[in-house]
This record gives C-alpha cells, structure tokens and sequence, in this order.
C-alpha cells in the first residue's frame, strides 16, 4: 500500500484501514495531527506566534537526566514550550495520539451515532476511556462561535419517546437542525416548537446577512 505523505494528505481519501495500517505508529500519529493542525507552519498556542520569532523543535538528548518528550516545540516569543495537543481536546490526555485520530474517524464517520461501548470495543480501551473520549470529541463539534451564512436550511424534528402513544408524544425532544448550504450543520435542542424559541436560536447562529430557507414539513423520528 502506498504510504500517505503527510504534505499530500488527502482526508476525502482516508478510511479506517489506511488510518490503521499508516498512523498506528504514535509518531506518525503526532506528526499527521500537526500537518491537520498546522498546514502552513507551526503556531505557538500560548501568544500565537508564527513568524515573528523563531519556534524550534526541541531534540531528545541521550543520557540526559531529564529527557524532552518527543514532538515538543519552543516558542522564541513567549518563551514556552508546547505540542500539538496544547489548546485542543487532547490536552491533559493520556491516551495515545492514534486512537483519538481513531476515535474521531470512527464517531464523524458512523452514520447512526457511535456509543462509548462501541468505541471500547473496536479501540481496546477501557469503558471510561472511551466514555470520556467520546465526550470530548461532541465537545469539540459544539458551537465554534462562526455563524452560518449564505443560504441556511432551517428544520425541526422530534427525537425519542418510549412507551404508548400518549406517552411517546409527552417523551418526545424537540431539535432544531439548520444547515448551510455547501458549508455546516448546527443543532440546537428547543423548549418547545415556537416562534419565539425558533428565532431565538436563529438569531444565535445564523448570520443577519443570510437567507433563510424554512423547511415545509418537519420530519418526525
């Protein structure tokens, strides 16, 4: 199989068994999350320097007494060092690099959700881990604070209910789910199916310059 080179990184072209097979390795791991992270260069986290002041990979040195982990940067400005996972999700994390590349493929990727259960199993993690992984990776997906633009396709539906008809109804969450066209989709959980809760998601993460484009039918699950 051919090797992916980390400049010609393709993420339309990857699927499970190249991130498997390719990025298993910690190293390589580290190295592809730092060209996701860093396409045109190394940014320092801490005051975000780029090019003002020279960012230098720190080298393991051997018999040293107090070794440098592998894929740490210093920063020439604020003078700290870091890594790739400094700022992120990863951070404070001691779960290896190649499974929460893994982790994160396999939740983006399933087309009906992914439970804490299923990510033990498939990664070989324990429950907790996998519980608190997929906890940070839906953090992650939450609201980047970019609103949406251009024309944005606005829908409600109800999620859930168990038990008899009545019941079901009563039990039923209300989510409203606004995608923009050729760009992301953003939900939002609802009070209730009203103008006023409507519009006040709306004006929280649509753009005033956007069209919006009402759906005639919600459908209901």
């Amino acid at each position: 199989m051919k090797t992916i080179d980390k400049n010609e990184f393709d993420a339309d072209e990857l699927n499970l068994i190249t991130l498997a097979q390719e990025y298993s390795d910690n190293d390589k791991a580290r190295e592809l999350l730092e060209s996701l992270r860093w396409p045109n260069g190394c940014i320092c986290p801490h005051c975000k320097n780029k090019d003002e002041k020279p960012i230098s990979k720190l080298t393991p040195k051997a018999g040293s007494k107090r070794a440098v982990r592998k894929g740490v940067y210093f920063c020439g400005a604020c003078r700290k060092q870091f890594t790739v996972t400094v700022g992120t999700v990863f951070e404070g994390s001691h779960i290896p690099i190649e499974k929460w590349l893994m982790g994160w493929f396999l939740i983006c990727s399933s087309k009906k959700a992914m439970s804490a259960h299923q990510l033990h199993r498939m990664l070989k993690i324990t429950y907790k881990t996998a519980w608190f992984m997929a906890h940070r990776i839906r953090f992650a997906m939450g609201n980047d604070g970019v609103k949406l633009n251009g024309i944005v396709e606005v829908d409600e539906t109800f999620v859930g209910g168990k038990g008899d008809r009545t019941m079901m109804v009563d039990q039923k969450t209300p989510v409203m789910a606004l995608i923009e066209q050729g760009g992301k989709m953003k939900t939002r959980v609802v009070a209730g199916v009203t103008a006023k809760n409507l519009g006040a998601v709306i004006n929280e993460l649509v753009d005033k310059r956007a069209t919006i484009a009402l759906s005639p039918n919600s459908e209901t699950v």
